[in-house]
Protein backbone atom coordinates (compact mmCIF):
# COMPACT_ATOMS: atom_id res chain seq x y z
CA UNK A 1 0.00 0.00 0.00
CA UNK A 2 1.41 3.41 -0.96
CA UNK A 3 2.11 5.95 1.77
CA UNK A 4 -1.27 8.00 2.82
CA UNK A 5 0.13 10.27 4.51
CA UNK A 6 3.50 11.97 3.65
CA UNK A 7 5.70 14.16 6.08
CA UNK A 8 4.24 17.70 7.09
CA UNK A 9 0.81 16.88 5.25
CA UNK A 10 -1.66 18.75 8.08
CA UNK A 11 -4.22 16.95 9.77
CA UNK A 12 -7.40 17.68 10.93
CA UNK A 13 -7.96 15.04 14.00
CA UNK A 14 -11.71 14.60 14.94
CA UNK A 15 -12.24 12.98 18.29
CA UNK A 16 -15.84 12.76 18.66
CA UNK A 17 -16.79 9.98 16.03
CA UNK A 18 -15.81 6.88 18.04
CA UNK A 19 -17.98 7.85 20.66
CA UNK A 20 -20.84 7.17 17.97
CA UNK A 21 -19.35 3.94 15.68
CA UNK A 22 -16.70 1.45 15.78
CA UNK A 23 -13.55 1.94 14.21
CA UNK A 24 -13.74 0.68 10.63
CA UNK A 25 -11.17 -1.29 8.59
CA UNK A 26 -9.21 1.39 6.74
CA UNK A 27 -9.41 3.94 9.29
CA UNK A 28 -6.67 6.33 10.10
CA UNK A 29 -6.06 6.52 14.00
CA UNK A 30 -4.04 8.91 16.04
CA UNK A 31 -3.17 7.60 19.91
CA UNK A 32 -0.36 8.63 22.07
CA UNK A 33 2.10 6.19 23.06
CA UNK A 34 1.89 4.37 26.50
CA UNK A 35 4.12 5.70 29.74
CA UNK A 36 6.83 3.11 28.68
CA UNK A 37 7.23 4.21 24.93
CA UNK A 38 7.13 7.70 26.11
CA UNK A 39 10.72 7.02 27.40
CA UNK A 40 11.34 6.56 23.69
CA UNK A 41 8.85 8.16 21.82
CA UNK A 42 7.16 11.84 22.59
CA UNK A 43 5.13 12.27 19.05
CA UNK A 44 1.79 10.52 18.64
CA UNK A 45 1.26 7.44 16.86
CA UNK A 46 -0.78 7.45 13.62
CA UNK A 47 -1.99 4.29 12.65
CA UNK A 48 -4.15 2.70 9.37
CA UNK A 49 -6.57 0.06 10.86
CA UNK A 50 -5.96 -3.32 8.94
CA UNK A 51 -7.51 -5.68 11.27
CA UNK A 52 -10.87 -5.78 13.61
CA UNK A 53 -11.15 -7.86 16.75
CA UNK A 54 -11.64 -11.48 16.31
CA UNK A 55 -9.58 -11.21 13.33
CA UNK A 56 -6.41 -13.07 12.24
CA UNK A 57 -3.91 -10.90 10.79
CA UNK A 58 -1.02 -12.80 8.48
CA UNK A 59 1.95 -10.97 6.93
CA UNK A 60 3.57 -13.62 3.92
CA UNK A 61 6.15 -12.63 1.53
CA UNK A 62 5.37 -8.86 1.91
CA UNK A 63 1.67 -8.70 1.36
CA UNK A 64 -1.06 -8.50 4.30
CA UNK A 65 -3.81 -11.41 4.99
CA UNK A 66 -6.76 -10.95 7.20
CA UNK A 67 -8.30 -14.31 8.56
Amino acid sequence: MLPTLQINDRLIIDKWSYNFQEPQRGDIVIFMPTEVLKKQYKDPFIKRIIGLPGETIELKNGKVYVN
